[in-house]
């Protein structure tokens, strides 16, 4: 599965080349949290959203520390 969010379209558009090429299901990470669906993600072959300012959003980095 690949992750992504995007404010400006560059991540979306990188996503969907890889969803493109590697045949995996894609998920705005954006819309879930707009949408306050704080649910459960799992994948088998997770490709996690690229880091932002040398690091990984708040929201990814606290999701993984609870799955550990």
């Amino acid at each position: 599965m690949i992750l992504y969010f995007s404010g400006t379209g560059n991540s979306e558009y990188t996503a969907k080349r890889i969803r493109e090429e590697t045949d995996d299901n894609i998920m705005n990470l954006g819309e879930k949290i707009r949408s306050r669906d704080f649910s459960s993600i799992h994948s088998d072959t997770p490709w996690p959203p690229p880091p932002m300012r040398g690091e990984f959003p708040a929201f990814c980095r606290n999701g993984w520390k609870k799955q550990n």
